[in-house]
């Protein structure tokens, strides 16, 4: 774990749990391009989940499990390790 991470670790007031979980992202990157993106949760809480993703994405993100139709819309937060 790099010192970023185990810094930002400290900072959680929610217990991470790794798992991989498999996440269908669509968005708008930060120029306001739409993108959708297959890819997996690397680790997950009660309030968020931490995936890795190829776009600079905007603010608002819907990630759903791609074997259902439920889609959640959440805020982004950037992290760059």
């Amino acid at each position: 774990m790099s010192q970023s991470s185990e810094r930002i670790a400290r900072q959680r007031s929610e217990r991470r749990v790794s798992v991989r979980l498999p996440l269908r992202v669509k968005g708008r990157d930060s120029r306001g391009f739409s993108f959708e993106e297959d890819t997996a949760s690397e680790n997950v809480c009660r309030s968020g989940a931490a995936f890795r993703t190829r776009f600079d994405v905007g603010h608002r993100l819907g990630i759903a499990n791609p074997h259902s139709y439920t889609v959640l819309y959440a805020e982004a937060r950037r992290q760059r390790f």
